[in-house]
């Protein structure tokens, strides 16, 4: 073309085609596998995804519970440290007699 060396397009494939392929065992030597990691991934993201979904919902069935329960037991709590605080002293007390 005009004086100018232009490469056929079997070229430019076969040479894509080597570099593509270099490329991918230098990432394979250099980071473990990554190509391996990608088609794990490929191969599961219906999984990841319905996984990511249920723990969604998990997680907020376990927060709407909390917002259920939260209450009844902080008083419950509080209640039985009162008592426990009440019974202790009147120990200490009924036990000071003997110490007179």
């Amino acid at each position: 073309m005009m004086g100018y060396c232009v490469p056929t397009t079997e070229m430019v494939k076969k040479i894509g085609k080597t570099m593509f392929d270099a490329m991918t065992a230098q990432m394979n030597n250099q980071m473990g596998g990554f190509s391996k990691y990608m088609a794990d991934l490929q191969n599961s993201w219906r999984l990841l995804l319905l996984m990511s979904f249920l723990s969604l919902l998990i997680t907020l069935f376990y927060l709407f519970l909390l917002r259920w329960i939260t209450k009844p037991l902080l008083y419950t709590s509080l209640f039985l440290i009162f008592i426990c605080g009440a019974a202790v002293a009147f120990l200490c007390y009924n036990n000071s007699k003997n110490f007179d």
